[in-house]
């Protein structure tokens, strides 16, 4: 939790960001900008690579959620079905079973997972990062930002809502899938 303090992260709902070298700023946030800021602390700048891919293949995002269908270097990553389908596209697909020990070793630190709280709708409504501490069920701990909470957390379980997507990523592995579907990337 390097970029968060508990308690100190308040959920940044909307907040305008002027091109793709602006940030949220650090005590802002909301689930999807835990993602991007950790996985830019590794090199991975989901902000532009978002964008790019949007412009580039707009048929892999659900367009149809939002008035205007031109990307937006402002919000395009931030949206909750944006990142998913961005994640889907380039990461390692893992299993969303959670119904037995085995299943839950599956479940390694760093993946993400969303879910779909209150368990409707297509698109999910929640992301958060595995961490490498249990319960004392073995059931794997996340780090979310939760609307009901309203700060970062670490102490829910990854089966405290429906899992909609489980996945891995090897940092290597995915920017060369990015980069090759997006050969004329910055």
């Amino acid at each position: 939790m390097r970029f968060f303090s508990d308690r100190y992260c308040k959920q940044g709902l909307v907040r305008p960001l002027q091109g793709l070298s602006d940030r949220l700023p650090d005590h802002l946030a909301a689930s999807p900008d835990l993602v991007i800021r950790t996985l830019r602390s590794i090199g991975l700048d989901l902000q532009q690579m978002i964008h790019h891919d949007r412009k580039a293949h707009g048929d892999r995002y659900p367009l149809h959620l939002w008035s205007s269908r031109r990307a937006d270097t402002a919000i395009d990553h931030r949206r909750l079905p944006n990142l998913h389908a961005f994640i889907r596209a380039f990461a390692e697909s893992k299993s969303v079973l959670v119904d037995s020990a085995e299943k839950r070793a599956a479940f390694w630190p760093g993946d993400l997972v969303f879910w779909t709280p209150g368990g409707g709708g297509v698109h999910p409504g929640l992301v958060g990062i595995v961490l490498d501490r249990r319960d004392e069920r073995g059931v794997p701990l996340v780090m979310t930002v939760t609307h009901e909470d309203g700060w970062v957390t670490d102490h829910h379980k990854i089966n405290d809502w429906p899992i909609t997507g489980h996945y891995r990523i090897e940092p290597d592995d995915f920017l060369e899938a990015y980069l090759e579907k997006n050969p004329n990337a910055e």
